[in-house]
């Protein structure tokens, strides 16, 4: 009876889950992640800044985390090319989340059909 109940609330879960090929669902961000892009260009522009290190260490992580959990391909980059990247996304658009803008990059590099789309201007 017990094992009933956990499937039918497991499946009731999964039923209630947007599936990612409809995009990407909404989950709370911890840490680094939170922060806006225009944090992120101020802290890049100062060298050797420990901040931009943590920052970047986050956007490292969360792509390796997307790569561990999803069976739609890698999120193999260079550094320099993550980087230049996602300064190049925060400035265009510094009010967003450093969050957004590494969902943004992993969809671009999984996705590279369209590349385009999330580096346009708004």
């Amino acid at each position: 009876m017990k094992f009933r109940a956990i499937a039918a609330a497991a499946i009731l879960l999964l039923a209630a889950t947007p599936s990612m090929s409809a995009g990407y669902r909404t989950i709370p961000v911890r840490g680094v992640g939170e922060e806006d892009c225009g944090v992120w260009v101020g802290h890049r522009k100062i060298p050797n800044d420990p901040n931009a290190l943590e920052m970047e260490a986050w956007v490292n992580g969360f792509m390796t985390a997307a790569d561990l959990y999803s069976n739609d391909g890698d999120t193999k980059v260079s550094r320099e090319g993550m980087l230049v990247w996602m300064d190049r996304y925060c400035q265009r658009r510094p009010l967003d989340q450093v969050y957004r803008a590494t969902r943004n990059l992993i969809y671009e590099l999984k996705h590279p059909e369209d590349a385009t789309s999330t580096q346009q201007s708004d």
